[in-house]
Parts: C-alpha cells; sequence; structure tokens
C-alpha cells in the first residue's frame, strides 16, 4: 500500500468512527509524514477535542514534527523557511504534553539556523579577504561572531580575525612543491559534488587532490577539508536525530532507543550529546508508559 493509499484508508476509517481516538492518531499521524499540518490540527482540535490528554499527545507529535521538517529544510539550504517552521512551533509549545522538551529542541534547532547562517557569513568573508578587502572581510566576520558566539564555526571567524590582525605570524613556509592550482576539471567535479550536496564525496575528493598541492593552494584545501569534516560529522548527527524523532513520532520507541544509544556513543560529550539525552529520555519515558 502506498502512503497516498494508507492515507485514503485511514480518512476513511475517520469517517465510519469519528470518536475512535486510536483510528484519529493514526490518520494525524499519516497528516504530518506528509507534512498536511493544517489538517492534523484541524483533527486534533476536532476529533480529540474532549479528550485533553489525547489532545495534548497529539499536539507533542505536531510539534515534534515542526521542529523535524524544520531541520530538513535547514539542511536542504532553506534557513529562511526552517526559521519560520520553528516560530510556527514556538507559538502552540505550551499545547504539547512536554513543553520544556520542545522549547529545549526549538532552542538546538534555532542555533543550528543560526551556525548555518555564520557559516555562510564566513565563506563569504573569506571571498571579500581574498580580494584584498581586509576591513570588508572583518565587517562580515563581526555579523558572524554577532550570531553565534560559541562552536566550531565562531572558532573559525576569530582564527580568521587573528589572521587579519596578525599578518605575518601566518605567513606560509615554503614548500618545495610547484602545482598550486587545481586543473579546470578538478574544479569542475568539486562544484558536480557541492552541487549534488555529496559532501562525504567532496570530502574524500580534496584529500585525493591536497597532495598536489602546496602554497597557497593547501591552506585553502586545508581549511576547506576541515569544514567538510565538521559539516559531515553535523549531518550525520541531524540524519540520526532526525530517524530517531521519526521513529518516535511513528510510536516506534524501543528501535528510536536503540538508535539514540549508538549515537551517544559516537557524540558522548557537548550539546549534541545534551539533546540526544534528552530525546532518549523521551523515548524511554513513552516505551514505558506504552
Amino acid at each position: 500500500m502506498t502512503s497516498e493509499e494508507a492515507l485514503h484508508a485511514a480518512e476513511t476509517a475517520h469517517r465510519l468512527l469519528p470518536a475512535n481516538e486510536e483510528i484519529s492518531v493514526n490518520l494525524l499521524r499519516l497528516y504530518l509524514r506528509s507534512d498536511r499540518r493544517d489538517s492534523a490540527v484541524a483533527l486534533l482540535e476536532g476529533s480529540l477535542r474532549n479528550n485533553p490528554r489525547a489532545q495534548k499527545q497529539a499536539w507533542m507529535l505536531v510539534l515534534q514534527n515542526d521542529v523535524l521538517r524544520a531541520r530538513e529544510l535547514l539542511r536542504n539550504g532553506d534557513s529562511e523557511e526552517a526559521l519560520r517552521r520553528i516560530e510556527m512551533a514556538e507559538a502552540f509549545v505550551d499545547r504539547g504534553s512536554r513543553p520544556e522538551f520542545v522549547r529545549h529542541e526549538i532552542e538546538l534547532a534555532r542555533r543550528a539556523i543560526k551556525e548555518d547562517e555564520a557559516a555562510r557569513l564566513y565563506d563569504r568573508a573569506e571571498e571579500i579577504l581574498a580580494t584584498g578587502n581586509s576591513e570588508g572581510a572583518r565587517e562580515v566576520l563581526g555579523q558572524a561572531l554577532a550570531a553565534v558566539e560559541s562552536g566550531p564555526v565562531a572558532e573559525a571567524c576569530r582564527r580568521l580575525l587573528d589572521s587579519i590582525d596578525n599578518p605575518t605570524a601566518y605567513q606560509p613556509t615554503p614548500l618545495p612543491m610547484i602545482s598550486l592550482s587545481p586543473t579546470d576539471e578538478e574544479i569542475e567535479e568539486l562544484n558536480r559534488l557541492l552541487a549534488s550536496n555529496d559532501l562525504e564525496g567532496a570530502l574524500d575528493f580534496l584529500v585525493g587532490i591536497r597532495g598536489n598541492s602546496a602554497g597557497a593552494q593547501l591552506r585553502w584545501l586545508d581549511r576547506k577539508i576541515e569544514e567538510l569534516e565538521r559539516n559531515v560529522e553535523y549531518n550525520r548527527y541531524v540524519e540520526s536525530y532526525n530517524q530517531a524523532v521519526d521513529l518516535i513520532n511513528q510510536g516506534n520507541y524501543a528501535d528510536a532507543i536503540e538508535l539514540l544509544e549508538e549515537l551517544l556513543t559516537t557524540l558522548p560529550e557537548g550539546p549534541k550529546a545534551r539533546s540526544i539525552r534528552v530525546l532518549l529520555d523521551d523515548a524511554r519515558t513513552k516505551l514505558a508508559d506504552s
């Protein structure tokens, strides 16, 4: 059965038994899976209006789905729409059964949006600095640091600012290599990988051509490799985290717990680990209550 067929069957069942809570919640989950938020809200405010407990749990599904969709939008480069989706969740956060949990998730999503904005500003500052406009680069880096005060992007911004303020400390060491620039074919291949969002492929490619580079080109490659490594690690975390949220929304708590425990072994400390533990506690609570 396709997702559309499942949705049609659930809508039919709900029309026949509109007061059945289990059927209503199943239909709500299907609405959220196809991102029909308005339909899900109309359903919970209609069929579940006489059951406050079930309605609060249904709102939790909607709010968690808002955060999940916001992360997907951000991963696809649409930070403006991601922020709009976060603000939608924020407006109704007190209607869910666990508002503090949702607020924590919203805070993490907002930080991810700010980090994405700061990373784009950092790239812009590098482009400006390459033209010799150090003051222009400094101004853009200031904007990036206004968005994020800590984390890898902020650290990269401060390092670049330090290199502007102390240029003699960053003078390149002469290297006994001649090939400084990538070929047109290499540039084309890198652009293709980045355009297709194949960050792991782009990372492998840059590591592969690093041995044929030196001087300014080598330093550029090292910065890009470091940046891609951070992005690949972050994407892996977001993908696993979102998969766990989806499993929880589907009621598959045991698999979500297993996935989160495995993810926690790779990120034992820091903000991401705290986020994982909050979601893990939520999945364990739901499993115990089911």
